[in-house]
């Protein structure tokens, strides 16, 4: 009741994340309570829908003030986590700054559980830029960049010719660099890794404790984005994670014996500050929408970009001028669709097979809370 009265209010960005925080708090409470579950879960369906259409009214006007600093009418966007919550610990001890790929809060308040006997910890948020997907979000985190303002300063870095999240992010490191020499002046000795592997994540924890001998260590950990993908194809992770509850179950087991818990319980031992973010969360994709594009269209599953989209208005924020949000443009009558709600985009062309296919996998790139309203912690040593 709570909930549905506070829809009734407009709501500002910093209402939606404090209503979002205790969806997820509740969400963690119902644990094993299938019935209070259901409820639940209607009701999240219900604000997640608002939510959209809160996006959909203020998301450009945010990109319009994105020169002027955050504030009660726009909240900080993905190309300000560095400028707002690294640089200002960078200083006075190391800052070791992790991003957790496809890292949802609710994943986060377990992964908090087990870190709260070695670090006080303090969690702020902000709001991923749309698409929310790894060459967007990501790139705009290291560079401090709008996508459009990105591909306009680099335009060798972004190749529209192959898709792939990880070919558009091979360049994070200069970009921080850049970052850096325009809004941060002055010597700093800068490390970056990016752990794809399991091999490369224990190699990295076994020297975790030199990252204090650099004034700033950036870190990409892939491996929350792979699960994620990989439940998409694998029957084995769709029985070992069926649910939202399940799935979380998942990340907090892997986590609790990975090599990143093992590098983070190290740096508790230092004196140093840890920054730990992510680029975008996920979100399970139930209800098929209808999309028509050409073959250039882009392939994911909650965004799309190319010439003359059509999609169904009511479940997508169709976006005709890629300006208003930020977003470059590959040539003439360039649209972007970001799906809704739940929504994932089919094609009509053999339109059932792959709605069969593709129902229930984690994707992102669209506009809900799971994927847009994103923690950013700072961590400090107890």
């Amino acid at each position: 009741n709570e909930i549905s009265q506070a829809l009734r209010d407009p709501l500002s960005h910093a209402d939606w994340t404090t209503l979002y925080r205790k969806l997820v708090r509740y969400d963690l409470e119902l644990t094993g309570d299938e019935g209070a579950r259901q409820i639940f879960q209607d009701q999240f369906e219900e604000v997640n829908r608002e939510f959209g259409a809160f996006i959909e009214r203020r998301y450009a006007d945010w990109i319009a003030e994105a020169d002027s600093p955050p504030d009660d009418e726009r909240p900080p966007l993905s190309h300000e986590v560095v400028p707002e919550f690294v640089l200002p610990e960078v200083g006075d001890r190391p800052v070791v700054f992790f991003v957790i790929d496809c890292l949802r809060y609710d994943q986060w308040r377990t992964f908090e559980e087990l870190l709260q006997p070695h670090f006080a910890i303090e969690t702020d948020f902000y709001y991923s830029l749309l698409p929310t997907a790894t060459p967007y979000s990501r790139n705009a985190i290291f560079s401090g960049l709008l996508p459009a303002d990105l591909v306009d300063r680099f335009p060798g870095a972004w190749e529209t010719d192959e898709e792939s999240e990880h070919s558009r992010n091979q360049h994070e490191e200069p970009f921080l660099h850049d970052l850096l020499d325009r809004t941060h002046p002055g010597d700093l000795n800068i490390r970056y890794d990016k752990l794809i592997t399991g091999e490369e994540g224990q190699e990295f924890a076994e020297q975790a404790i030199n990252l204090t001998q650099h004034d700033l260590s950036a870190v990409v950990v892939n491996f929350i984005d792979i699960l994620a993908h990989s439940r998409s194809d694998s029957d084995v992770l769709q029985e070992l994670a069926p649910d939202e509850e399940a799935y979380r179950a998942l990340t907090r087991t892997w986590f609790e014996h990975s090599w990143l818990y093992e590098s983070l319980r190290t740096l508790a031992d230092t004196d140093c500050t840890v920054v730990l973010t992510t680029d975008h969360g996920a979100i399970r994709s139930l209800q098929s929408s209808k999309v028509i594009g050409d073959r250039e269209t882009s392939t994911a599953l909650r965004y799309k970009y190319g010439r003359n989209l059509k999609c169904n208005e009511e479940e997508a924020i169709f976006v005709r001028n890629p300006e208003d949000f930020g977003l470059p443009r590959y040539g003439m009558n360039t649209n972007y669709i970001f799906a809704k709600e739940d929504h994932y985009f089919v094609y009509p062309t053999n339109f059932h097979h792959y709605e069969n296919l593709y129902r229930d996998t984690l994707q992102h790139g669209g506009a809900s809370l799971p994927e847009m309203i994103l923690p950013v912690a700072t961590l400090t040593p107890r």
